[in-house]
């Protein structure tokens, strides 16, 4: 059972009634809670920013891979890379590599 004081109502009221919670070990583990007495869509927060996708992000079905790591100044596999698969997990690697 989860209890809601009314300090933590009013503070949520700030933010739409939504309570955000998250784990701090796993990224992206998280969400909200929201508290229908207070609710108000239009002061809610964004959970997560909102990500757009490259045209390589939707051929790989990747998030964050621009045109720069397609033009790899490292080989991480073997052989032509003349599949779209293997040009993807190269640009992959490539740009785990660069951070």
């Amino acid at each position: 059972m989860l209890t809601i004081t009314r300090d933590v109502a009013d503070e949520a009221a700030k933010n739409g009634g939504v309570l955000y919670y998250f784990c701090h070990i796993h990224s992206k583990i998280s969400g909200r809670i929201i508290i229908q007495a207070e609710y108000n869509k239009s002061k809610e927060q964004s959970l997560y920013p909102i990500v757009t996708r490259t045209n390589i992000d939707m051929m790989c079905r990747t998030t964050g891979l621009s045109p720069k790591f397609t033009h790899w100044n490292h080989r991480f596999l073997c052989g032509d890379l003349d599949t779209t698969f293997e040009k993807c997990i190269q640009s992959i690697d490539y740009k785990m590599n660069m951070r």
